[in-house]
């Protein structure tokens, strides 16, 4: 009987179809992606990847930063989930490996680029994640933050460059 009326509730929430095209807007992402070495030496790995029939897109991410200025050298992974929701624009979730929770909402989105501006919250910095690719095969990235008292002025903290390992072969 509870599964019955489960499929019942389900069958009356409106239908994600239309947010499919949303979501598809950022297949320019889909794909695996190696960090390009710059002087700083973190190597990295980024996937992004279309799930639940073509609904969400899931990203994964982690970073390897050398020992340097006697600190020992870290990992960090994070997941980002992105996805439509109603008629809006375009939401995301992060989560690392430190604890961090990020709410976004796409802020830019364009055939080659996509904004993220995490949600506003009281007292609390403000993060943008931009993704912009220069070739099909290139990608880059950019995570900026604004001070609580000032949430529209955002400094670069990290930018980095991807390049597409997963290039099919052409015929």
């Amino acid at each position: 009987m509870k599964n019955w009326l489960a499929c019942i509730a389900l069958a009356a929430l409106p239908s994600l179809a239309a947010d499919a095209a949303s979501v598809e807007q950022l297949r320019f992402l889909v794909g695996s992606w190696n960090s390009v070495p710059g002087a700083d030496a973190v190597l990295g790995h980024t996937g992004f990847r279309l799930e639940v029939k073509g609904h969400v897109m899931v990203r994964d991410n982690r970073a390897d930063y050398p020992a340097a200025a006697g600190k020992p050298p870290v990992s960090h992974e994070d997941l980002m989930v992105i996805y439509a929701e109603g008629s809006g624009p375009l939401k995301a979730i992060y989560f690392d490996n430190e604890g961090h929770v990020i709410r976004y909402t796409a802020a830019a989105l364009d055939a080659k680029s996509v904004t993220f501006v995490s949600d506003p919250v009281a007292g609390q910095p403000r993060f943008r994640l931009t993704y912009a690719a220069s070739a099909p095969d290139r990608l880059s990235g950019e995570f900026a933050s604004a001070p609580p008292d000032a949430p529209g002025k955002f400094k670069p903290m990290f930018t980095w460059d991807l390049r597409k390992v997963d290039v099919p072969a052409l015929h």
